[in-house]
């Protein structure tokens, strides 16, 4: 029962930074320097939503919760510093 609700809650969360992702792409002014890294950061967010609910990760061996972690924040950090 309360998986079901997890999955609703992460559903939703995904959903509104997915929105936020959106609105956040229209601001086009060169002082918004941070729009980018904020984009990064939330899709970071939604990665680990998906991998460590819908793909169960939360219950795999400690070195996969590990290599999943390192992996999405070199990628992101790669390409924040591109």
């Amino acid at each position: 029962m309360m998986k079901k609700y997890l999955n609703e809650i992460t559903w939703v969360l995904l959903v509104s930074l997915i929105f936020v992702s959106y609105t956040l792409t229209d601001i086009n002014n060169e002082s918004t320097r941070w729009v980018l890294p904020l984009i990064l950061v939330l899709s970071m967010m939604k990665f680990i939503g998906v991998s460590f609910v819908f793909m169960e990760i939360k219950n795999a061996n400690i070195a996969w919760k590990i290599i999943l972690s390192v992996f999405i924040t070199a990628f992101v950090s790669i390409i924040a510093f591109i």
